[in-house]
């Protein structure tokens, strides 16, 4: 089974939340997502403008870094401002996805610096992902993003960040781009789940 797919919309319905963190997920196959997903805990969504055709062009082609200076993350975890995003990236035809690295300065709402890199792919239902990078209109229900999250600060109150594991989950949502962040609560299918990533990731 490879990661994505129709029960994939149900991925943020398995993390904790309060009820007021999040709406109701859409019906998902729950047993096949049970087979993949660690448990997992929201920390925050950090919202972005989303990609025009041409950063979708420029990331397919490996071109100069999409870069953002603005932006705001919200969540039980962490709150703030993002004060700088820069992604690379390239498109691999025969695995139909976009491999990209991100690198984000975070400020926090109490003046602690944060430092995240997620690394993953953008992919989606057959013929999306080409279609996007084709310049074509594509639904936004039908592409996403996974990644590998770190985090690097310097502030004790957010020393926590640097232990254990993060995963993120990108959509286009209400005409911006939505990163989620969460943390692996127990980690006993975390390897299965990396494995799949870096099976499925473009090759050099």
């Amino acid at each position: 089974m490879k990661i994505g797919g129709r029960w994939f919309l149900g991925f943020r319905s398995r993390t904790r939340r309060t009820e007021e963190e999040m709406p109701a997920a859409p019906s998902i196959n729950t047993n096949a997502a049970q087979l993949i997903l660690p448990q997992l805990e929201l920390l925050t969504v950090m919202e972005l403008s989303q990609h025009t055709p041409m950063s979708w062009l420029r990331l397919a082609k490996g071109m100069e870094p999409v870069i953002r200076t603005s932006g705001s993350f919200s969540g039980p975890r962490l709150n703030g401002v993002v004060l700088k995003n820069i992604v690379t990236g390239k498109y691999n035809p025969l695995l139909e996805c976009i491999e990209l690295f991100a690198q984000a300065e975070l400020l926090t709402n109490d003046g602690a610096k944060i430092y995240k890199t997620d690394h993953g792919c953008w992919r989606g239902e057959e013929g999306a992902v080409s279609d996007l990078v084709s310049g074509k209109s594509v639904p936004v229900s039908r592409f996403y993003f996974i990644g590998v999250l770190n985090y690097a600060v310097s502030h004790p109150g957010y020393a926590w960040l640097q232990e254990g594991n993060y995963l993120s989950h990108g959509a286009i949502d209400g005409g911006k781009l939505k990163i989620s962040q969460y943390r692996v609560v127990n980690s006993e299918k975390l390897a299965d789940l990396k494995a799949r990533v870096d099976a499925n990731r473009p090759r050099s």
